[in-house]
This record gives structure tokens, sequence and C-alpha cells, in this order.
């Protein structure tokens, strides 16, 4: 019998957390994955990373931008465990993530850009959505340094990218994603800047 700390477990729990549509419930589902791998499954950084990586998308469409900040560095902590290169676009997204957050937009486009370079042309959708994410965080942080033309076009394609990727696969991330765009792009108003 499965107990609730088997990884059997816990990758149920965080299917389920995925496929909810509340995002308050998907954070607290996720939030229980996340702190029993960090509790029983240390070494495996990859699980742990990705797990925090959605609580902190959760704790940000919940409204709680401090503890979606907080988990964006703590994910930045896991780094020196982690020996896969191919896992270093997790901790560029949580840098730029982490700093769009705490206010340094610059920061997070610098951050984020790599992501973008490295996936954006890739034929993999999987590979595609992880630069979306990147654009995600560069558009919110043009839209924080008032550079409408520039976040603009970044926040469309995100939009795009993620409402494609939920209609092919109904997970909520993919929702809450491209519902950050939109609601971006609703909310920008006055004159543009370049």
């Amino acid at each position: 019998m499965l107990g609730p700390e088997h990884i059997k477990t816990l990758e149920a729990l965080g299917a389920l957390a995925l496929a909810e549509t509340d995002p308050a419930r998907a954070l607290e589902l996720i939030g229980e994955q996340c702190r029993t791998f960090d509790r029983d499954y240390a070494e495996q950084v990859y699980e742990r990373v990705d797990c925090h990586s959605y609580e902190a998308l959760f704790a940000e469409a919940v409204g709680r931008t401090e503890d979606a900040r907080a988990i964006y560095e703590a994910i930045l902590s896991l780094q020196s465990a982690d020996t896969d290169p191919d896992d270093l676009f997790f901790f560029q997204l949580a840098a730029g993530h982490a700093r769009r957050l705490a206010g340094d937009p610059r920061g997070a486009i610098e951050a984020l850009e790599p992501v973008v370079a490295q996936y954006a042309a890739s034929p993999a959708p999987w590979a595609r959505l992880r630069a979306a994410n990147a654009q995600l965080g560069i558009g919110l942080a043009e839209l924080a340094l008032e550079r409408r033309q520039r976040a603009d076009p970044q926040l469309r394609a995100v939009a795009a990218a993620f409402d494609d990727a939920y209609r092919r696969t109904p997970l909520l991330a993919y929702r809450l994603r491209a519902d950050l765009a939109r609601n971006a792009l609703t909310t920008m108003s006055g004159p543009a800047s370049p």
C-alpha cells in the first residue's frame, strides 16, 4: 500500500494540483507536495524545483506575490545541488521572476532573455513553453518599465502560446500564465513609450 510520502502518491498529488481549476486549492495541493519532497526526497532536486515553480505561480495567481518571490528565491538556493545542465532554465526562470516580483524589471529581463534565446525557435512544443514563460516575465517587466510597445508583443505571444497549450492539455498553469498575460494587456493604459 502506498502511503502519503510515497513518490507515486506525490506524483499523483502534483497531477491533481495541475488539473485543479481553483488556484487557491492548487496552491494547497502543490504546497503539500513540495513540503514532502523537501523533507523526504531532498536529493531529487529536479522534482523539488519543478514543484516549487508551480507553487510560486499559484501563489502569484492568488495575490501572494511576496510568497511567490520568496519561493522563486528559495529555488535559486537549490541550484548548487543540481548537476544537470539541462535544468539551468529553471533557475533562470526563477531568477527572472524573483527579480520582477522584487521590483527589479531590468534584472528580470536580463535573467529571462537567455531562456527565450535558447528555446523560442525550438521545434519542440515543451521547449517553446519554456520560452513563453520567460516572455511572460519579460513582458511584465517591460510593462513595469512603462515600455508598452515592447511589452505588448511579448504578452500577446505568451497568451497565444499558453492558450494553445491549454486547448491541447487543460492544465491550470497554462491557463494562469495566459491569464497573467491577458490581464497585463488589459491594464495597459496611457501613452506608449518606446
